[in-house]
Parts: structure tokens; sequence; C-alpha cells
């Protein structure tokens, strides 16, 4: 399974934050560890509790403090504050900087141009494009874990939801990672999905749960092009009036 890397410094243990509660500790490097490339957290608070395991309760006080202000943080930046919302979860406010602090993708690009210093200067400006659309892309499919999925489908109120990945699930999401198209289009399709009556059984027929979106790689085809989507009601022919004739 792909998993996502968290670099964990040190003087964490010197921060403001591991001055506070255990379970509020517990909840920050859950969300360290869920973060995507960006520093992007997707899910609900109900998942977010689940993957911390606490109450959901200390999971919402626990969300209020990282995203107040706190006087005795290091960083100036928002005024201590660690945590923003966004569209679907939220987002670690200082987690470039620390993943720039890491050397990421600093240190790479420092290497890579070395190496190429000696190559003409059109010819390593477009292999460097290349290099870091790839690596852009990489990053992106290495990404998204069961974690992420689950959370994500979790914060949507009309989906079915989601408490486990079985040995069945866990193979049909690995096969889904080697394929491009889900990996870029997942999280549109989880939305549509979620508009959908259809899919969300509204006429008390069949509802569509995580299995469907992962099993194969011809659904999210279909729901990406919208053979789910709601549409207005047609009028029978037999329906519409006739014309009269004067």
């Amino acid at each position: 399974m792909a998993e996502t890397y968290t670099k964990l410094f040190n003087t964490i243990v010197t921060s403001s934050i591991w001055h506070e509660d255990p379970a509020t500790c517990k909840v920050w490097v859950t969300m360290l560890a869920m973060a995507d490339f960006n520093g992007c957290v997707y899910g609900s608070i109900i998942g977010l509790a689940d993957m911390a395991r606490v109450d959901v309760k200390v999971c919402e006080a626990a969300l209020m403090k990282f995203k107040s202000p706190d006087k005795y943080s290091r960083s100036k930046m928002s005024n201590g504050r660690r945590i923003e919302e966004i569209e679907g979860g939220w987002k670690l406010i200082n987690h470039e900087y620390y993943r720039e602090k890491g050397g990421s993708r600093a240190e790479y690009y420092r290497v890579y141009r070395r190496r190429n210093k000696k190559k003409g200067a059109t010819v390593a400006r477009n292999e460097m494009q290349q290099s870091a659309t790839h690596t852009e892309t990489e990053t992106e499919t290495y990404s998204l874990t069961e974690s992420i999925l689950m959370s994500y489908w979790n914060s949507k109120k009309r989906l079915p939801k989601v408490r486990t990945f079985s040995k069945k699930r866990k193979a049909h999401f690995k096969t889904r990672l080697n394929d491009t198209f889900f990996v870029e289009n997942w999280k549109t399709a989880v939305d549509k999905m979620d508009a959908s009556d259809f899919c969300c059984g509204v006429n008390g027929g069949w509802r569509a749960d995580i299995d469907f979106l992962i099993k194969n790689d011809n659904n999210i085809v279909k729901v990406i092009e919208g053979k789910y989507d709601n549409r207005e009601t047609i009028k029978r022919k037999s329906e519409t009036p006739r014309p009269k004739f004067r």
C-alpha cells in the first residue's frame, strides 16, 4: 500500500503543543501523519477522531485549539495558529515551511542544478520542468492512502459510512493506485456520487458504497462522465398535451 511520509522534528517536544493534554497531542500527530504533500488533511471530524482513536468531542476541542492563536508558539505566523479550514478538511499552516526546512524539494533542486551545471541552459531548463512534472505526479499518486480516501468518503452526508478496509478492499485499492485516472479523479467522483440521488438510493433502490468506486477501473469513469448525475424528469409522449384544432 502506498504511504505518505511526514518529517517529525525533535523540537516538537519543546513546543507548546507538547504541553497540551495527551489526547490533543495525539490528534496533532495524527494530522501530521495524514497530511499530503501540500499539508492538507482531508476528512470529517468523525473520521479524524476514528483515525486518532479519540472521542469526537475530544477531537473537536483539539481542532478548536489548533485554529486558535497561541501566544507561546515559536512560530508567529497566523499568531501561532496551526491549522485553517479548507474544503473537505484542514490545512497545516506551517507545513510548507517545515517541508522545505527538511530539504525535500529545495535540496532536490540544488543537487539537480549541480549535476546539470555543465549542460546547456536550455537543455537543463527543459529537463528540470519535465522532472518537476514527474515528481509532482508521483507525489500526488503516493499521497493517497486508505485513511485519506476513507476520511473524505465519510465526510459526505449521504454516502454509506466506511468503518474499515477488508482484505478484499485493500487489494482493490492497491490496484486503483496504479490507475492514473483514478488517482487524479477519485475526489471528484466521490463528490458526484454524494450529489447523485441514484447513487444515494433516494428512490429506495440500490445504493453505491466504496466498493463500487474501487472494485474496477470502469465505475469511476462512468461516474465522472455523468452517468449517475441527476436529471430532470422527461414527460412521456402520451403525457404531452395534444394540439387543439379550431
